[in-house]
């Protein structure tokens, strides 16, 4: 096996002494004072010798890795792979690595997962984990080093955290079907806690007039949505049906029209994120968007910020969501509507 190269070997193939070799190769402010044919031999020697830096020797001299970690439970649903993305582009543009550890949404796993990005002294954490809150010792142990953490999706005393804001566009939302002349939606969602899409949908339907309703899908399962689209098929359809993520939203309508309807015409269905994929599906769904590119752009920056001693307290991001909804749509709510009630 090759030896690995040294910042001794740089210095002999450039012919300087391991301190500037130091300074350059960390950037250190001292660097503009060396001149630029040294700066250049230093960098054509550690190129030629395929020199790696180790990342924790610069932990030790700088306190930095340079990179950052997140913890995630999947990247196979299209949501979770874009904000995935939108993290490790947002961790590149202040010129960051990310480590990213996929979890399967298991405690186990995101446990050892979380601590074995502490132990690589990664610089700071996004966790997007299901299973965390006050009762979990994991909690207590996190919060007692002070490591620099932001969680997605919720609020915790202690840390700081990006959200979705779906206030303003569950009004709009709820409000629209309102004034066509629905009295009443069901949110489709996966567990019975109300969550914080649930919650806004929930008073802003309270705040219109709106019967707020509810159907549980068991699992995540082909059968189990198959079941639901079953239920739905043969209800009468004076309402709306909003789900909780438009990639089930989706697989959802899918087995609609195969039981012979029509997305729009006979039933109306709605989802929530806001993917990529999600845009490419006709018909096209009244969405309400989540902003991931912001939501990780600001993570980032608080991680920087609190690595950096600048960010003293927890700071809570809340990035206002947004719903979309295409000249078809607009066109299709009134006469569904009437469709249904003609049924």
């Amino acid at each position: 096996m090759q030896k690995r190269t040294t910042i001794s070997d740089i210095a002999r193939e450039a012919g300087v002494n391991k301190s500037t070799v130091s300074i350059v190769l960390n950037r250190h402010p001292l660097s503009r004072r060396i001149a630029e044919n040294t700066k250049k031999r230093i960098i054509e020697a550690s190129e030629k010798l395929n020199y790696l830096p180790s990342l924790v020797a610069k932990a030790l001299t700088s306190g930095k890795t340079g990179t950052l970690g997140m913890v995630v439970g999947d990247i196979k649903s299209p949501y979770f792979a874009e904000l995935t993305d939108a993290a490790l582009q947002a961790a590149d543009d202040h010129g960051y690595q990310m480590l990213v550890s996929v979890t399967k949404w298991d405690i186990q796993k995101e446990s050892r997962a979380l601590k074995t990005l502490m132990q690589r002294q990664v610089d700071g954490i996004i966790l997007c984990m299901q299973n965390l809150n006050h009762d979990h010792k994991l909690y207590n142990e996190i919060r007692s080093i002070n490591y620099p953490i932001v969680i997605y999706g919720q609020g915790m005393e202690g840390f700081s955290s990006v959200s979705s804001d779906f206030t303003s566009a569950m009004d709009e939302l709820v409000e629209t079907f309102q004034q066509n002349g629905y009295n009443s939606i069901v949110f489709i969602d996966y567990v019975c806690e109300p969550t914080a899409k649930e919650l806004s949908f929930s008073k802003a339907c309270q705040k219109y007039g709106v019967k707020a309703k509810k159907l549980i899908l068991p699992d995540f399962s082909n059968e189990a949505i198959m079941e639901i689209a079953k239920e739905i098929a043969v209800t009468e359809h004076s309402h709306a049906y909003l789900v909780f993520s438009d990639y089930y939203a989706i697989r959802l309508a899918s087995y609609l029209m195969d039981l012979g309807k029509k997305v729009f015409e006979d039933i109306m269905i709605m989802g929530i994120d806001g993917t990529t994929w999600a845009s490419f599906f006709r018909p096209s769904f009244p969405i309400i968007h989540q902003n991931r590119t912001l939501m990780m752009s600001e993570a980032v920056k608080i991680l920087i910020e609190k690595g950096k001693n600048k960010l003293k307290e927890p700071e809570n991001i809340a990035v206002p969501a947004k719903l979309i909804m295409n000249k078809i749509v607009n066109r299709t709510i009134k006469r569904s509507y009437k469709c249904c009630l003609d049924v």
